[in-house]
């Protein structure tokens, strides 16, 4: 059985709210009757539409940006893990550890790999950080369209029905 994280949830949210809005997109369009509308409405059902579009373009570009936010953040998070095996192989031996380096072959006392793989983590949680912060700024105009659209669609669709229940009252 697959691991449930918040990172694999939050991924399946992406591609759930992506599918919805463009889900809704369709069907506002399919089901738009303009031949019964005012000229208000009409604008109205435009923008919501308009709305709906633009917030899953937007979520195409998180999804489009998705496995490099991933990668990056298993970067970070191998880079940390490693620290934390060097760090107990340190404190676990009585003399000057050395770790052969696999790629170059050399030998470094492990103080000096311990410091180099930190460094990189800084690196990558960095990279995350910018990364996360254009990913959330993303969301936000993602999901306050999608709610523009919403809104505009249901205001369009229920003006006459609004305004009958005022006119006559």
């Amino acid at each position: 059985m697959p691991e449930v994280t918040p990172h694999t949830i939050l991924e399946k949210y992406e591609f759930y709210f992506l599918g919805l809005t463009f889900t809704l997109l369709g069907l506002s369009i399919q089901s738009v009757n303009f031949s019964s509308y005012s000229n208000l409405n009409t604008v109205i059902e435009l923008l919501g539409s308009l709305f709906f579009g633009v917030s899953g373009v937007v979520g195409l570009s998180k999804i489009e940006y998705l496995p490099s936010l991933i990668t990056i953040r298993n970067e970070r998070d191998s880079a940390s893990s490693q620290v934390s095996e060097l760090q107990k192989i340190k404190t676990g031996s009585a003399i000057p550890a050395q770790v052969k380096v696999a790629q170059s072959g050399k030998v470094l006392e492990i103080d000096s790999v311990i410091s180099i793989i930190s460094g990189n983590e800084k690196v990558w949680s960095e990279r995350l950080d910018r990364f996360g912060k254009h990913h959330e700024f993303k969301h936000q105009v993602q999901k306050y369209l999608f709610i523009s659209g919403l809104t505009a669609v249901g205001i369009a669709r229920a003006y006459a029905a609004i305004l009958s229940m005022v006119s006559s009252s």
